[in-house]
């Protein structure tokens, strides 16, 4: 998948943005980029609920969490595995925890804007570049979004958990956008509350790799690469599998 990656995008990748479960997804990224790639910065993203890896980072030796929130189901875990201990341990450039809320909100933003059916585990890559809106400016940034394996009757659950979340930071009407009343495709919802950010349309990305060989639950894998420039223009730029 990581060969894939790099093999098929032109320029310098400099982030990705990779969910953490039990850690093979990011383990296979590490040991690729820094070898092959070695000044993209990885950053890994654990839900709230279960920072397992955090948690074992901080100790320097794996911690078995006791109690966790099993909303994200493809990342929650107790113990993260020995070998991806040992990898992010060593080389993951940072480790963000997202709030379950956030991750909801990213959920409702990739179906309604971009039609992309994505469970709680995949949807934390998005979320997480709120954080580093201020990063990521005239970068090229790569999200993976991990798998399709959500059942719409949990919907529910995931606009009240988005909505506690965004009345707990506090989003201003300018930051919402009203993408049925425009052509062009504003990530300003995705990078709340900062209303100034926004993406034209260029070229959708339509990279969907069988992801059965991690998990046959799991439908597709997705990847985006966004170029964000100067002016906060976020160009799309396509990747084929």
């Amino acid at each position: 998948l990581f060969l894939e990656v790099i093999k098929q995008i032109k320029n310098p990748i400099d982030y990705i943005f990779i969910p953490i479960g039990g850690g093979g997804l990011i383990s296979g990224a590490i040991n690729i980029f820094k070898q092959l790639s070695p000044k993209t910065k990885i950053i890994g993203i654990e839900p709230a609920g279960a920072p397992s890896m955090k948690e074992s980072i901080i100790k320097n030796k794996i911690i078995k969490l006791h109690k966790i929130d099993n909303f994200v189901d493809g990342a929650a875990v107790h113990k993260i595995g020995t070998i991806p201990f040992e990898f992010c341990k060593d080389y993951l450039d940072e480790l963000l925890v997202i709030d379950e809320g956030e991750i909801c909100q990213s959920i409702l933003d990739l179906k309604s804007i971009e039609k992309i059916n994505s469970e709680p585990a995949g949807a934390m890559s998005s979320a997480a570049l709120r954080m580093y809106k201020e990063k990521i400016v005239n970068k090229n940034v790569v999200c993976i979004i991990c798998g399709g394996n959500n059942d719409n009757e949990r919907m529910p659950e995931i606009e009240k958990r988005a909505m506690i979340w965004k009345e707990s930071v506090s989003i201003s009407p300018e930051d919402k956008v009203d993408h049925a009343k425009s052509d062009s495709f504003s990530f300003s919802k995705l990078l709340m509350p900062s209303p100034k950010f926004g993406v034209s349309r260029e070229i959708l990305i339509n990279l969907d790799i069988a992801f059965s060989l991690l998990n046959p639950l799991l439908s597709t894998l997705m990847i985006w690469l966004f170029k964000i420039s100067n002016d906060e223009r976020y160009s799309i730029v396509s990747l084929n599998s």
